[in-house]
């Protein structure tokens, strides 16, 4: 099978929650698959590097490059404002994205283009399968936006979320089959799009991971901090919980990048480490005895949380956190509001829980490489019927990826 994979940022090194999922469904994909990858990234990759986290694929990277310059965003907005189109969408420059798109095309017909809202409009139409990988229903997550901005701001979101609406109900509808991430949003696309396959792949967590005990630091929290649901939560967090958590002699760790200076601020004059960027996501986890989750903006499914818990490292949160995670999460675990958080962390400080055991029995990688299976065969993808039920073994040819410009 031959899969033409589009994406609107280069997924690896994967530091951000959607660069996690994209780089789960490519693991997922059908053994034996020949995988080309092409995405944005504004930074250069090792052309020898292989791709962490996905054994037996052969890696040839490359990548088309954006540079995120004032101006060339500016231009951007003005395009958008002046085309009726989404300045999420509009700010991706298509020619530098389209030349790799066609030419692979044309030299190596894929069986199916796996692809997203962002890039959908630049995928050529032929006799390929298009299936759509949705990480978020975009426009309700921008709608959700609006009511904590000033109202300049808010007008704009309000715009943002309208357009975006009418380009996802036309993308779910044109799409061959969809890739959900979670029950809850397999729905709303099932209802907006009733004609269309549309397949719940779960996120995934892992299992037998067990940090060491005991942590340095009794809270943590990982992320990348300038997506506004994420950094409406670590204000949140530097305001309504830091203080109560200092207080209670609890130690607090904060990494990823895009921290801004005013939370920063608040983070570390309440004791809290705030290394940035970590290298060694393991490193991470085994250097804190609970996440918090102080979510309260955003939708799909909340990667962090689900790495974190992969990790064996359990999660204290709100219920958004928890969305698309299923049962087993301990009731003890979810508060009803942030400001509850700061009780719970405490609570929980002296004895740590453990992570259920079974917690992830249904987001394991069989799970995702069945729901994948059945979404491709709903959708008529070439070769899907024949496609293995097993994933490729430790030395097997395995899936074989090309990633290009």
């Amino acid at each position: 099978m031959n899969i033409l994979y589009v994406t609107h940022e280069f997924p690896f090194p994967a530091v951000a929650g959607h660069h996690l999922r994209t780089a789960e469904i490519i693991s997922a994909l059908p053994p034996g698959a020949r995988v080309h990858l092409v995405g944005y990234s504004e930074k250069p990759c090792d052309p020898h590097a292989r791709l962490p986290g996905i054994a037996g694929f052969d890696v040839v990277p490359a990548l088309v490059r954006i540079r995120r310059r004032p101006f060339a965003l500016a231009k951007a907005l003005g395009k958008a404002l002046l085309t009726h189109r989404p300045y999420s969408i509009a700010k991706y420059p298509v020619k530098a994205m389209q030349a790799p798109i066609d030419r692979h095309c044309r030299q190596s017909a894929p069986d199916v283009v796996i692809t997203s809202v962002f890039t959908r409009h630049m995928v050529p139409p032929g006799p390929w399968k298009v299936i759509l990988d949705v990480h978020n229903i975009e426009h309700a997550l921008w709608q959700g936006f609006a009511p904590t901005l000033p109202a300049a701001r808010a007008a704009f979101v309000r715009r943002e979320a309208r357009h975006l609406q009418r380009i996802e109900h036309q993308a779910w509808a044109g799409a061959d089959g969809i890739i959900a991430i979670c029950a809850e949003d397999a729905a709303i696309i099932g209802r907006a799009s009733p004609g269309t396959p549309v397949g719940h792949v779960p996120v995934h967590i892992g299992g037998d991971h067990a940090p060491g005990r005991p942590a340095p630091f009794d809270v943590g929290m990982i992320g990348v901090w300038s997506w506004a649901p994420n950094a409406a939560a670590i204000a949140d967090f530097a305001r309504l919980a830091m203080p109560a958590l200092a207080q209670a002699g609890l130690r607090v760790r904060i990494a990823g990048r895009g921290l801004d200076g005013e939370t920063k601020a608040r983070l570390t004059r309440w004791g809290a480490d705030c290394p940035g960027h970590v290298p060694d996501i393991g490193d991470f986890y085994r250097s804190v005895a609970m996440i918090a989750a102080p979510y309260r903006l955003g939708g799909g499914v909340r990667m962090k949380v689900a790495e974190a818990l992969g990790q064996g490292v359990p999660v204290i949160g709100t219920k958004l956190a928890f969305r698309g995670i299923g049962p087993g999460v301990p009731p003890g675990w979810i508060v009803e509001d942030v400001a509850d958080l700061p009780a719970a962390l405490i609570r929980h400080a002296s004895d740590p829980p453990a992570v259920p055991p079974g917690l992830g029995a249904a987001h394991s990688r069989d799970r995702q490489r069945r729901a994948i299976r059945t979404l491709f065969r709903a959708a008529g993808v070439p070769g899907a019927d024949a496609a293995p039920d097993h994933p490729a073994g430790p030395g097997s040819p395995g899936t074989k990826s090309t990633l290009f410009t």
